[in-house]
């Protein structure tokens, strides 16, 4: 039994055509009478979209059937013997308009292969049914930005979490056709900024994209080409997808400059953000670093670790330093300037003694000092930043005492610090160890 394809695809997306799947005898009765005839399994990632109908080319005089059903959640296309005939003669069948369906968070650009198995005897054992993608269009970056970690894109501060400028070029005009996609990945300690309620959760299920990357007019040469609005894929939020709406049809490749996407960076997080682009028309070209991650402050202990019990009350603990390590570290933008000094569930801490700067020329509203909890049980300690810093500036918070229950874990306790607070929701923050 010969099993082959022929007018391959050069690329896949959902729903796509592959090439036709031909099915020939090399003798009388190699197919065999049973459900399970032959079975093609497609990779990781891709799962078969449809049922299509086999249709018997020849010979005429032994009319076999051939049905198909998928199996192994899509992935398997089951081809059946559904009369449980036996050719007199050597039958041949094709297959046309089978589909195939992408999950392009786990497809891997390249050559399909599909795997071959079932009752029949059969060669090959392995049959590329098409191309996920085929490099005719190439990638770079550009206007690599420093970003602050502990803070989230929602367009406030969004200097603090725009990424650079991603720059997508066709090799040649229409390459890029109608319907195909481009995705975005993001590596590091960042997500895609998506629009949030104000305890930090999706407004929408799926979640909505909140500051998507836009096109740079200016730089861009559309050649004709519009894109659609991007989404999620997945629920990592690590990925965003749009699709191409129109082609480009003028003299030569589109040039598409994306820039100012914004991202959710996480507090304890430093270093490069890489943006991974994947087309699946075709891209070259490996991740590049879009952003350089810095935090903005730091939190420590000033003086050694003070030693607390568990069960008591009142206990003094050293006093807390926070440091920013570039001038404007902690904004004075409400919501965002409202700065949290956060401890462990069951370590409840009183009311610090004072508040002031130490060093710099930041800010604070002294008389803002003051303890509250959030709903899942935290403590922390909050005061409001009125004015940011010219340069990198020191805040210390004095005769803190906190009261510890019996059920904390005898070894060090971490403190966390965080400048976004919203609905007695914590959402982004700094470790720290600071006690012992």
């Amino acid at each position: 039994m010969n099993i082959i394809t022929s007018n391959q695809p050069s690329a896949l997306i959902n729903d796509k055509l592959i090439g036709q799947i031909r099915i020939k005898e090399d003798r009388p009765g190699a197919l065999k009478l049973d459900n399970n005839t032959i079975k093609i399994k497609l990779p990781n990632g891709f799962t078969w979209w449809n049922n299509p109908n086999p249709v018997q080319v020849w010979d005429a005089t032994d009319a076999v059937a051939l049905t198909c059903e998928t199996a192994d959640s899509g992935r398997t296309l089951v081809i059946s013997n559904a009369d449980k005939v036996t050719t007199n003669n050597t039958g041949y069948w094709t297959i046309t308009g089978a589909k195939i369906q992408v999950d392009e968070s786990v497809a891997k650009f390249g050559d399909i292969e599909a795997t071959i198995d079932g009752a029949s005897s059969y060669a090959p054992t392995t049959l590329v049914v098409g191309k996920f993608g085929n490099f005719i269009a190439t990638v770079s970056f550009s206007d690599k930005t420093t970003v602050l970690a502990v803070r989230m894109g929602n367009g406030a501060n969004a200097k603090e979490t725009e990424i650079g400028k991603i720059i997508i070029q066709e090799n040649a005009a229409g390459t890029l056709t109608t319907d195909r996609s481009i995705t975005l990945t993001l590596t590091g300690g960042a997500k895609w900024n998506a629009v949030r309620n104000s305890d930090g959760t999706p407004t929408n299920n799926p979640a909505t994209v909140g500051h998507a990357p836009s096109i740079d007019t200016v730089n861009s040469d559309f050649q004709g080409l519009s894109i659609g609005p991007w989404s999620f894929v997945g629920t990592q939020y690590d990925i965003i997808k749009t699709s191409i709406i129109t082609p480009s049809n003028g003299k030569k490749g589109s040039k598409v400059v994306l820039e100012k996407g914004q991202i959710d960076i996480l507090g304890d997080f430093k270093g490069d953000i890489k943006v991974s682009v994947g087309v699946t028309a075709g891209a070259s070209g490996e991740a590049g670093i879009v952003d350089t991650v810095i935090m903005p402050a730091n939190i420590s202990a000033d003086g050694p670790p003070t030693n607390v019990m568990c069960g008591e009350q009142a206990q003094p603990v050293a006093d807390v330093i926070i440091s920013e390590n570039i001038k404007k570290g902690i904004s004075a933008t409400a919501p965002f300037n409202q700065v949290v000094v956060g401890f462990p569930q069951n370590i409840i801490p009183g009311l610090p003694t004072g508040i002031k700067v130490i060093d710099g020329d930041i800010v604070i509203n002294e008389s803002s000092l003051s303890t509250e909890v959030t709903p899942d049980g935290r403590w922390y300690i909050s005061f409001i930043v009125k004015s940011t810093s010219s340069k990198p500036s020191n805040i210390k918070i004095s005769g803190i005492k906190v009261t510890t229950d019996r059920t904390i874990p005898e070894g060090p306790l971490g403190l966390y610090w965080a400048d976004l607070l919203s609905n007695n929701q914590i959402l982004h923050s700094s470790r720290s160890c600071l006690w012992m």
